[in-house]
C-alpha cells in the first residue's frame, strides 16, 4: 500500500501536516475521515486503512428442485435451492418458470432459498400431465450471476376432485370369479363397508359391453336374466363402491379382472 503524507502551502512553502480541517460555513471542522485515490485505489487519509473489499457477485445456483402442492382446489411448484457455491454472497434471486411446450413465466423475487408459484389453468395433457421447469439467478449488489441453475423439472399430476367429508372407504377384499354361479358365467364378492346403505358395481368387458348394478348385498352375480354368456375369449373387469343413506358414492376398489 502506497502511503501518502498530505501537506498544505502556507505562502512560501510546503509543510507536512497531520491534520485536515474543512470550513463548514462557522468553523474549520476535522473530518472524521477522508479519502484520497492512490494509484486508482482509494485509501483512508489519516488511518492509511487498505480500502474497502468490492463485493463480488454471486456464481451460478447448482441446483433446484420441485414439488408439487395441491391446497384448496389449486395447483402450486413449490422451489427449493442451493446457496451459490462461489462468488459472493446472495442477496436475493429471481425466478423463472413455464409449462415444457410454452414459453416462460417471471416469477418474481425471492429473499430466501424458496418460493409457492400458483399454476393458474395448468395445461393437462393426461390425467398425469404437463411438465414444467424452473430456473433461479442469484443477484446481490454487484450484479446478478452470470447463468442460472440448471433446469429442474417438475410432471405434474392431476388432483383428485374434492369429496364430502365421512366419504365411505373402499370395499376390501373384492373377488372377481369366472364360471360362477354357473358355466359362463361370473360374479363378484366383496367385505361389507360400514354404513353403507348399497353398493355400486361397474363392470366392463374387452368385448364391448360395460354395465352399472346396485344392490344391497355384498356379492353381485351376472347370471342368464342379466345378459349373453361369455365369450370363451373375454375377460372381465369390475370396481366397487359403496352408497350412504344420502346417496354419496364412496371410494372405488381397484380393479379385479376374470379372464
Amino acid at each position: 500500500m502506497v502511503r501518502f503524507t498530505p501537506k498544505f502551502h502556507d505562502g512560501s512553502k510546503w509543510s507536512a501536516t497531520k491534520d485536515l480541517k474543512y470550513f463548514d460555513g462557522t468553523e474549520w471542522v476535522k473530518p472524521r475521515a477522508a479519502y484520497i485515490r492512490v494509484d486508482g485505489e482509494w485509501a483512508n487519509f489519516y488511518t492509511n486503512d487498505p480500502p474497502m473489499p468490492v463485493l463480488e457477485k454471486p456464481g451460478r445456483v447448482p441446483t433446484a428442485r420441485l414439488t408439487q402442492v395441491n391446497q384448496d382446489g389449486q395447483v402450486f411448484i413449490k422451489a427449493e435451492w442451493d446457496s451459490p457455491p462461489t462468488g459472493g454472497k446472495a442477496e436475493s434471486y429471481t425466478i423463472r418458470w413455464g409449462h415444457a411446450k410454452g414459453s416462460w413465466i417471471d416469477g418474481g423475487e425471492s429473499h430466501v432459498r424458496t418460493k409457492l408459484i400458483l399454476v393458474e389453468n395448468p395445461l393437462w395433457d393426461h390425467e398425469v400431465g404437463p411438465k414444467y421447469q424452473l430456473r433461479v439467478r442469484a443477484r446481490n449488489a454487484s450484479g446478478a450471476a452470470d447463468s442460472e441453475s440448471p433446469d429442474a423439472w417438475i410432471t405434474l399430476v392431476r388432483p383428485d376432485e374434492p369429496k364430502p367429508a365421512g366419504t365411505l372407504p373402499a370395499p376390501k377384499n373384492v373377488k372377481l370369479e369366472r364360471n360362477k354361479p354357473a358355466w359362463n358365467r361370473w360374479q363378484v364378492s366383496w367385505d361389507a363397508v360400514p354404513g353403507a346403505a348399497e353398493y355400486e358395481v361397474h363392470w366392463t368387458s374387452n368385448k364391448g359391453p360395460t354395465g352399472v348394478k346396485k344392490t344391497p348385498e355384498t356379492t353381485y352375480a351376472y347370471t342368464n336374466s342379466e345378459g349373453p354368456e361369455l365369450q370363451w375369449d373375454e375377460s372381465i373387469t369390475a370396481i366397487i363402491a359403496a352408497v350412504d343413506s344420502s346417496g354419496v358414492l364412496g371410494d372405488f376398489s381397484l380393479p379385479q379382472e376374470a379372464a
